[in-house]
């Protein structure tokens, strides 16, 4: 493990190269155990941190946000990412918007004159086209961009833009910000290249209203925007919390238990689409006891 602790060693010549490594001039030169890391299927779990760091460190990207979140069910945990990052020239700063229990993490090649406060100021920082407005409300209609590294998959980054997938300024921000990341990586002789995708979400109050119109054909074509919903009205959960699991079967497969526990899946759209604020606690509690009741109904 890289978080591993190891035995202490004489003060042997080794042990003062581990020294110098701290400064700066040294640590650029360490950016190669990052381009290594990328190769190996060992840390396939995080290229998409890794592949940032390089877009940081060469300029491609001004900073990369380091989202805790994101790394729950990886098999490297943010201590480790952390300390990779440490051993790279970059700087880290945490977020002070972030949430406590998911702390977020800037990472930039030069020290933040300001820390973002706002989702504008951060917008400005990721280089998004459109930071800040309503349009990040994931119940109404939005258009995401993700650039992944076409040979790995890797998600480098995602954002909301304002509009239609099909307006030429979007599809020009799009194009031309994968192909300035591929630029990037050739420059330094990395074999990498990086491809857009615009998708239309038609957002939660529109699914909500398909789900109660027992509409199966579009749930059926939707279904991974309704699983990752459910997903994050769970929280803390991925994709094979049994309640998802039970979705995506009764809408593929069972009609019958699709109708069963349909007043389950309206309430949990229900209470998802209320006020941020609301009482996680409370609501995860009340939504394992109405799938209890729904089950108990069930079996009786």
């Amino acid at each position: 493990m890289i978080t591993s602790r190891r035995k202490p060693r004489r003060n042997t010549r080794r042990t003062i190269r581990h020294k110098t490594r701290r400064t700066s001039q040294t640590k650029v030169k360490n950016m190669e155990f990052v381009i290594k890391m990328l190769k190996s299927n060992k840390y396939a779990d995080i290229r998409n941190v890794l592949f940032n760091l390089l877009l940081v460190h060469y300029g491609g990207r001004k900073a990369f946000l380091l989202e805790s979140s994101n790394f729950t069910h990886s098999e490297h945990n943010i201590e480790e990412i952390l300390k990779i990052i440490s051993d790279t020239s970059l700087h880290v700063e945490k977020d002070i918007t972030g949430l406590e229990d998911y702390p977020r993490y800037w990472v930039t090649k030069e020290k933040l004159d300001k820390v973002p406060k706002t989702d504008e100021e951060i917008g400005h920082l990721l280089g998004m086209k459109d930071p800040g407005g309503d349009f990040y409300d994931y119940r109404k209609k939005r258009l995401t961009l993700t650039i992944n590294e076409e040979k790995t998959g890797a998600d480098v980054t995602t954002e909301l833009l304002k509009g239609d997938m099909k307006d030429i300024d979007n599809v020009m921000f799009s194009k031309n910000k994968a192909d300035s990341f591929t630029t990037v990586m050739t420059q330094h002789h990395l074999p990498y290249t990086f491809v857009y995708t615009l998708e239309q979400d038609d957002g939660t109050v529109k699914r909500l209203k398909e789900l109660k119109n027992e509409n199966m054909d579009y749930m059926i074509e939707h279904i991974h925007e309704y699983k990752n919903d459910l997903a994050n009205a769970l929280l803390k959960v991925d994709n094979t919390h049994p309640i998802i699991t039970l979705f995506h079967r009764a809408v593929s497969k069972n009609k019958k238990l699709f109708h069963h526990y349909l007043p389950l899946f309206v309430y949990i759209y229900n209470v998802f689409n209320k006020d941020e604020n609301i009482d996680f606690d409370k609501k995860q509690s009340n939504i394992n006891k109405k799938f209890i009741d729904l089950i108990e109904s069930k079996y009786k």
